[in-house]
């Protein structure tokens, strides 16, 4: 083989997301994909040369799915870059029935989940991965935040936020997770080192900035909690309407 040809042939192996110009199977655009190209969850009547070739390769990189589960799986991603969420969520849940011990689909749902406003079947989805996974990150991280600022469970949330952060010190959203739970304990000055990491690794990250000054402001410094809630409005102006900062704006 050429050494073109031998990137083509190592593409199901190395990348099943990946486009090849002049592929008939393959698409770029910068729009969702076609109606063609994503099945309702309802609908079973045939698959799509797209769908069935991914769903392919992907089965070669995970051999705990099976070929109805994987094209399943491709279909519910399909969904979410249409913009069909409940669409998504149903064909993901098939995938956990079909394939239950597939944390891929559970961390997916449970993401789905949260977006939903579901916050307790999200946790539901993160503990199922956990027990398969107990170093995954991302669920570690989801799993602390959920508990502690949608069920109020600060004191169960703290060692979880706490285990993400030792398996991802650098990581923003991580820090971000632990200092705010930190702040929630009732321990700003110790969530004030992380929280302000998170700022500084990523600028971006709006709502750090608003959890860094809330906790500034519980620490007791005005001009930090001022300048961290100013950074926070100029990122995300949304924010200066927001129950998080009125206390730091009027104070």
């Amino acid at each position: 083989y050429t050494l073109a040809e031998s990137f083509y042939l190592a593409l199901p192996y190395l990348s099943w997301q990946a486009v090849v110009f002049g592929d008939p199977l393959a698409r770029a655009t910068d729009g969702p994909a076609p109606a063609a190209e994503v099945p309702t969850a309802g609908d079973t009547s045939g698959v799509t040369p797209f769908v069935a070739r991914s769903a392919s390769v992907l089965r070669n990189r995970q051999p705990a799915l099976g070929e109805q589960a994987a094209r399943l799986l491709v279909r519910a991603n399909l969904s979410i870059a249409a913009g069909r969420p409940a669409d998504a969520g149903e064909l993901l849940e098939q995938v956990t029935v079909l394939a239950p011990g597939y944390t891929g689909a559970h961390f997916l749902l449970g993401q789905h989940y949260e977006a939903e406003g579901k916050h307790e079947l999200a946790r539901a989805r993160y503990l199922r991965v956990l027990q398969a996974e107990p170093a995954h990150v991302i669920a570690l991280n989801n799993l602390a935040y959920n508990l502690a600022v949608h069920a109020g469970k600060v004191a169960e949330a703290l060692p979880i936020a706490e285990r993400a952060a030792r398996l991802a010190p650098d990581a923003p959203e991580v820090l971000d997770t632990v200092g705010w739970i930190r702040h929630l304990a009732g321990d700003s000055r110790r969530a004030l080192d992380s929280l302000r990491q998170a700022t500084s690794r990523n600028a971006s990250m709006c709502e750090s900035w608003a959890h860094l000054a809330v906790a500034e402001r519980a620490a007791g410094s005005a001009p930090a909690a001022r300048a961290a809630a100013d950074k926070a409005i100029s990122c995300d102006p949304a924010l200066g309407s927001s129950a998080l900062l009125q206390d730091v704006k009027n104070w």
